[in-house]
């Protein structure tokens, strides 16, 4: 079999022709042009890293195919047609539609700081009658609370622990014994002076509840409780849960109460705090740790666990595993504590619920939050998300700083992913529009 070459030269006597030689070396104008009795494909000059394809009648040159948000490490800082340096920068929507559409669920720059506050970190946070409240432990001897959206504080004559609850007519919290004085519940109706309670109530107090009628409080580390129908003035001792609790909720016509017993996590529900029934934890859910805090939001209970994974159930009898991911301290995600109060926030600026580092819009599935240092430009302030509480409209964490969510997923804009610190000599990272 003979050897094809083929030129493709121009022909001196048309511009818009092409030469090609055939098995006999003849010339020939394209046309009806053969290549060893083979019909001769002409080919159009391509364009520099583009890729040529052909239909067997003629050829295409074209970008290569990349999918949009794909990230690759590119030789120059400049990003190649098509692509955008990995910088954190800020685009429109309408500017990379397609980008947008993938990065969309990214809530990135996290938090704007409203206030630079003054106070040290606290141990828990907690939102009662329009106050928020900073419990203080540790052998501290005032909390602190404001009434103007964090924008002043004041402290409290107690130290407080737990949570804090509003009756209408009185402020309820729990006292540890890292507070000065003694063990118990503290109640105010103005949230500044604080009487104590120990009687049948003389132990830490870690979690506390109103429903409406009744307040039920339960003790950390131990299978104790209490409840009052006297807006925390008077208390009974309660019936044995069976496990040493940590935290507990109201909601659905039942007080939810979570901890431990031995190295699992426990779940137990009761209408007036007298009598219990253990629920079966979700699988997947504090196997191995204890269940550290239970919130009923939006109808719909939330428990986090000590590796920071998250429960969800309408009912407090049936229980999903809504996230997992294990001990999710490490960066690039904002800070998160595993032995804190991990309760849920809600922020109306972008109609999102917050816990942990995680944020969600059905309190059924959530999804993580970066660091602002690895989306968008660092805040000022603590980046550390946990114990947060929120009055409906903001989110506050224990260090008495206010956030505002930034929602780039309703919004009309969106950030790139910020690799700046992984471009290493001669590779730089840009994503495809």
């Amino acid at each position: 079999m003979s050897t094809v070459t083929v030129v493709n030269v121009k022909h001196p006597s048309s511009a818009s022709n092409n030469i090609v030689l055939d098995a006999s070396g003849n010339t020939a104008v394209s046309g009806s042009l053969t290549v060893g009795g083979v019909a001769a494909v002409s080919v159009a000059p391509g364009t520099a890293g583009n890729v040529l394809t052909s239909n067997g009648s003629a050829w295409t040159s074209s970008a290569p195919a990349v999918a949009t948000g794909t990230v690759i490490g590119y030789g120059s800082s400049s990003p190649p047609s098509g692509f955008l340096a990995c910088d954190g920068s800020t685009y429109n929507d309408a500017s990379y539609t397609a980008l947008s559409t993938v990065l969309g669920n990214i809530r990135s720059n996290v938090f704007t700081n409203n206030f630079s506050s003054t106070l040290s970190s606290g141990d828990n946070t907690a939102v009662a009658n329009s106050r928020i409240f900073i419990l203080r432990s540790d052998s501290d001897t005032a909390s602190y609370f404001s009434a103007d959206s964090g924008a002043t504080w004041s402290s409290t004559t107690s130290s407080l622990e737990g949570n804090v609850v509003w009756t209408g007519t009185n402020y309820v919290a729990g006292h540890s014994a890292s507070c000065s004085g003694s063990l118990g519940i503290r109640y105010s109706s103005n949230a500044t002076s604080w009487t104590q309670v120990t009687t049948n109530i003389n132990w830490t107090v870690s979690g506390i509840a109103w429903s409406g009628s009744r307040l039920v409080a339960v003790g950390q580390n131990i299978a104790n409780n209490a409840y009052s129908t006297n807006s925390g003035v008077n208390w009974t001792a309660g019936g044995a849960i069976g496990f040493n609790t940590i935290d507990v909720a109201f909601g659905a016509s039942l007080f939810v109460a979570v901890g431990i017993s031995g190295s699992s996590g426990r779940i137990s529900t009761s209408t007036d705090g007298t009598s219990w029934t253990t629920r079966t934890v979700p699988t997947g859910f504090a196997t191995s740790v204890g269940i550290k805090s239970v919130s009923f939001v939006n109808s719909r209970f939330v428990a986090v666990d000590q590796n920071c994974n998250i429960a969800s159930s309408t009912d407090g009898i049936t229980w999903t595993l809504s996230f997992s991911t294990g001990n999710r301290i490490a960066s690039p995600f904002v800070t998160t504590t595993t032995g804190e109060r991990n309760r849920v926030a809600y922020s109306t600026s972008d109609s999102s619920y917050y816990v942990l580092d995680c944020y969600s819009t059905d309190l059924a599935s959530w999804t993580r939050v970066p660091r602002a240092a690895n989306y968008g430009t660092a805040i000022t302030g603590s980046l550390n998300m946990n114990a947060v509480s929120s009055d409906g409209t903001r989110v506050y964490n224990s260090a008495g700083t206010v956030y505002n969510p930034i929602p780039y997923t309703t919004g009309t804009q969106f950030l790139v992913p910020n690799l700046q610190t992984v471009n290493s000599a001669g590779v730089f990272y840009h994503i495809k529009t």
